[in-house]
């Protein structure tokens, strides 16, 4: 068999941090790699280099986009392992001309962003970050104070979740844990999938009027910019939560902090727009506005998770095996 040269379009710091040594040992017992010629940082001219007559590329974050000046570093290119999050910006048409085979781990990275939704959804829901709030505060008299309330926990409360996509689906998936009702709002679902994942339908009015907590999860395409807003939020019962993980654009921040001022909801917000929110914005000091630096997403050793599953696409290529997920670049018009 042929030796395949694979290349990388990443800087090391990245690509280091994402295919783990474990990652990396199998990658050399399935193609020729020169680690020595992975880019230090962004510059085209690294990249090309590393691309020099590649037929496999291995990527994650920072990843240049495959325009034509790329494309003539590796003429053989056949397949573009992509280990991070959306591929959308690194499409172009010369990309779509070659036709390579692209595998995303977006699907994966999915993952820790539901895990961490549901987190703040059940946090949301048995008032935990205000709670924390009032006894640093208030100390023992809080205590006691809070002891009597009435809260209202999550058991029959209704989520509502804005948008489904990976995120989205794997989150369905988790709070099948709960005795909780999921509403999906999304202009794509089909009533027998809605079925299949034992949610019910709705409109973006009616998921904001019935839910105790919505979860924006919609793709970040300009369609859904905006859609939280002033009417929407006006729908909203009094002491619902409002759970941001997807983009800040989708909410229109202005209009969230006049609704926070009153007091009648919450917001948890891993996102905003821009990021972060600039010095002074009411989002860092309204009683009932709970921020988070953009953290829901793979951190740390999470992010190898990914490695592993580009790793696993290049065994199945090279042994002629059907991909686990292929990406069709040419249909991205409403994806992330």
């Amino acid at each position: 068999m042929a030796t395949i040269r694979a290349g990388v379009n990443a800087p090391r710091e990245q690509f280091m941090r994402v295919y783990s040594e474990e990652a990396r040992e199998r990658l050399h017992d399935l193609v020729e790699l020169d680690e020595s010629l992975i880019p230090e940082t962004t510059d085209i001219t690294s990249v090309q280099a590393s691309l020099d007559g590649a037929t496999v590329v291995l990527s994650t974050w920072g990843a240049h986009a495959y325009t034509d000046i790329v494309l003539e570093s590796c003429p053989n290119l056949e397949l573009i392992l992509y280990a991070a999050g959306t591929f959308k910006s690194q499409v172009t048409p010369a990309l779509i001309a070659k036709a390579p085979v692209v595998c995303n781990a977006a699907h994966l990275n999915a993952i820790p962003t539901a895990e961490f939704s549901l987190m703040l959804i059940l946090a949301a829901l048995k008032d935990y970050l205000p709670h924390l709030q009032s006894l640093r505060s208030g100390g023992p008299g809080a205590w006691e104070k809070l002891g009597k309330e009435v809260r209202r926990g999550y058991y029959r409360t209704t989520v509502a979740i804005l948008g489904l996509g990976a995120v989205s689906k794997h989150l369905i998936r988790l709070l099948r844990n709960f005795d909780v009702n999921v509403l999906v709002s999304d202009d794509f679902l089909a009533e027998a999938t809605a079925a299949e994942l034992g949610v019910r339908k709705v409109t973006v009015e009616e998921a904001m009027r019935e839910a105790d907590v919505v979860s924006i999860h919609h793709a970040d395409v300009e369609r859904n910019w905006g859609i939280v807003n002033s009417e929407t939020l006006g729908l909203m019962k009094d002491g619902a939560r409002l759970v941001n993980t997807s983009r800040g654009r989708m909410i229109v921040e202005d209009d969230l902090v006049d609704e926070l001022k009153t007091g009648r909801i919450s917001a948890y917000l891993d996102v905003t727009h821009p990021e972060p929110p600039p010095e002074g914005h009411p989002f860092y000091t309204l009683p009932n506005c709970f921020l988070s630096p953009h953290t829901a997403g793979s951190l740390s050793v999470e992010v190898q998770r990914m490695g592993d599953y580009c790793v696993r696409e290049l065994e199945h290529w090279i042994a002629g095996e059907e991909q686990e997920r292929q990406l069709d670049i040419t249909n991205l018009e409403n994806r992330a």
